[in-house]
């Protein structure tokens, strides 16, 4: 769920208030967002991109030393 912050006050009680009123609801985008943090977010892809980043940093870092 996305508030603006511009009016706070409003949206986030009417945000609150849905997912209270609609535990259906609730529990959906629960799972989506769980879904989401797993394929985002997961280790071994952060340490592939990680080790992707070194790998393209490393002949550059090794130019710069000679």
């Amino acid at each position: 769920m996305v508030v603006d912050p511009r009016d706070l006050d409003g949206q986030l009680r009417l945000a609150l208030r849905t997912l209270i009123e609609f535990p259906d609801f609730r529990a959906e985008l629960g799972r989506r967002a769980r879904t989401r943090a797993v394929e985002r977010y997961s280790l071994s892809d952060n340490l592939d991109r990680l080790l992707a980043i070194y790998r393209e940093l490393r002949p550059a870092a090794g130019a710069a030393a000679s």
